[in-house]
């Protein structure tokens, strides 16, 4: 029986790895004596966190989210767990076409399409059978 080949998606990367912690900075200290660097930090009002971006030459990002606000959407991720792997994040050349073929690939967009504030791009969030994955365009 041939099984149907899914269609592929162009330029697809991963950007980062999105780790929800309860300390921030001693998570932080972890990954920059392993080499990386942080590279860019911000207070998203809309997931109600803190989201630290670190970098490391011919690695991926890496994405710390620290919350103590029971309203965010990431609270129980990290009230509990000192590092969390709770997303994996791809690159893509067009999100929209992207969103597209993962929902036809049986994906579920859990976040509409925004402007990121901690890189310069578009994000939106989907799901599937446990998985929950980012997509960015970056600008």
């Amino acid at each position: 029986m041939k099984t149907k080949q899914p269609q592929p998606i162009d330029r697809l990367k991963v950007h980062h790895v999105g780790i929800a912690t309860n300390n921030l900075d001693r998570l932080t200290d972890e990954y920059l004596k392993r080499g990386y660097r942080i590279i860019n930090e911000v207070y998203d009002t809309k997931q109600k966190a803190r989201l630290r971006l670190l970098s490391k030459d011919n690695q991926y990002n890496i994405e710390l989210i620290y919350t103590k606000d029971p309203k965010s959407r990431v609270f129980n991720l990290s009230r509990n767990n000192y590092k969390k792997e709770y997303h994996i994040c791809f690159e893509v050349k067009n999100i929209n076409s992207a969103v597209n073929i993962l929902r036809k690939d049986g994906y579920s967009l859990v976040t509409d399409i925004e402007i990121a504030k901690l890189f310069s791009g578009k994000i939106c969030f989907m799901y599937k059978n446990s998985n929950l994955i980012e997509l960015v365009e970056l600008i």
